[in-house]
């Protein structure tokens, strides 16, 4: 029995020897007009350089003559070159230029996968996809001009390219890989193109320098940590139809500020905005993105876009909003009044225990409630509803939380136990009377 495994074994090999030699002996030897050698498959007409890697092991493949400007012909020996093949170019430091056909479709997985020396390619436009780790780790790569036929960007397929600067995608592009722009640490500015529907996870993770960026509509999922360690990324405004945002998608972005989320968005992880403590997210009222804000104590404004403040002057700045009630002024504690789509909002306590309210608060239903004689109040955050004694009242603008402060409208608030509230638009100031 044990002969005749040995015997089996034995035949296998020499099978898979065989084999292995046959493919070997497919691929034809030529020099291109510079001396360059290179070898081609004359079933696939893929190219490589003489020498690669078959296996594309990390293993760098040493070249004997050195040759600055790869330029690769349309046709060799009547073939028409097709792709550039897997590990075709891989490690090779020798090359300082590259020229593609115009008819080639495919750069291959790991084709220049560590080849250090080149700063810039120009993709044509009937490639539509490159593989897998197919530019990763080429440190001079600067810019890529991708092609207006391009599909899709396989994972890892620019990772740590830390020279690539701004990345434009054609809107022919519908997949990015995961990881497929990690650390690529010298990108300031991400256009995405209109047709892309899926980013894979960390697709552009650490990329330090990513400041602004552009999503299509096409996207519902943002993968988890796509943009985890975007340190430099200050303001983001996600798409309309976008319904999931996963774990750690903006993890570590220091310096995010602001974030709109659309109402389609439905499922939000709780480490989304993990470690990015200054972010408020904007959202429309009554939204899920309110609510995730509210029971994550992320500070949120109510708006249909991010508002930007115009810069003003010490002359031009209006000042801060006084609050009289009874010709006395209120001062309010830990917040200051603000004004949100025309009406004034106070913190929550202070306002309160000025007009004589006992202030009530049930965290489980976010429930505001105030009892002054005879008259009961309770408002809801986020809602456009108002109970007085029991009766529905509709306000403009809900309670709310901003900045970790319990905010309520004040004319409302006011009204409520039956007090005149003036604006005094020279002044900036809410006079409260309470006298009849």
């Amino acid at each position: 029995m044990k002969r005749k495994t040995a015997l089996l074994m034995a035949s296998l090999m020499m099978l898979a020897s065989v084999q292995a030699v046959s493919a070997a002996d497919k691929w034809r030897d030529y020099t291109l007009d510079n001396g360059y050698e290179v070898q081609v498959h004359p079933d696939t007409y893929e190219i490589h350089a003489k020498g690669y890697n078959l296996k594309n092991s990390d293993t760098a493949v040493a070249s004997t003559t050195k040759y600055t400007d790869l330029v690769i012909p349309e046709q060799i020996d009547g073939m028409t070159i097709s792709g550039i093949g897997e590990g075709g170019f891989i490690d090779r430091d020798e090359i300082k230029s590259i020229t593609l056909p115009s008819g080639i479709k495919s750069i291959g997985a790991k084709a220049f996968w560590g080849a250090d020396s080149f700063s810039e390619i120009d993709l044509p436009n009937a490639v539509s996809s490159i593989g897998a780790n197919a530019f990763e780790s080429c440190d001079s790569l600067k810019k890529v001009k991708f092609g207006s036929g391009l599909k899709s960007i396989g994972d890892r397929a620019f990772k740590s390219c830390r020279a690539l600067d701004n990345v434009t995608l054609p809107n022919s592009v519908q997949t990015i890989g995961a990881y497929a722009f990690e650390d690529c640490r010298s990108i300031t500015k991400l256009a995405l193109g209109s047709s892309i529907t899926d980013i894979g996870s960390a697709a552009f993770k650490d990329c330090t320098s990513l400041k602004s960026l552009s999503l299509p509509d096409g996207l519902t999922t943002l993968k988890s940590n796509v943009f985890t360690g975007c340190s430099s990324l200050e303001s983001v405004i996600l798409p309309d139809g976008l319904k999931t945002i996963e774990n750690a998608v903006f993890g570590d972005c220091d310096a995010l500020k602001k974030i709109y989320i659309p109402a389609t968005v439905k499922n939000i992880s709780k480490t989304a905005f993990d470690d990015s403590e200054n972010v408020v997210i904007y959202c429309k009222n009554g939204t899920y993105a309110q609510q995730f804000a509210i029971e994550h104590h992320i500070p949120v404004e109510i708006s249909d876009k991010i508002v930007e403040k115009p810069a003003v002057t010490d002359d031009e700045e209006p000042g801060e909003i006084t609050v009289i009630v009874n010709s006395e002024k209120v001062e309010f504690k830990n917040a200051k009044p603000v004004i949100v789509d025309g009406r004034t909002l106070v913190p929550m306590r202070d306002i309160f225990e000025a007009l004589g309210l006992v202030v009530g608060w049930d965290a489980e239903t976010k429930t505001v409630t105030g009892k002054k004689g005879m008259t009961d109040i309770s408002l809801t955050i986020g809602k456009n509803k108002m109970y007085v004694d029991g009766k529905e009242q509709t306000i403009d603008v809900p309670a709310q939380i901003i900045s970790g402060s319990t905010m309520v409208p004040l004319r409302a608030i006011g009204n409520s136990v039956g007090c005149r509230v003036s604006w005094d638009q020279g002044t900036r100031t809410v006079n409260i009377d309470d006298k009849k």
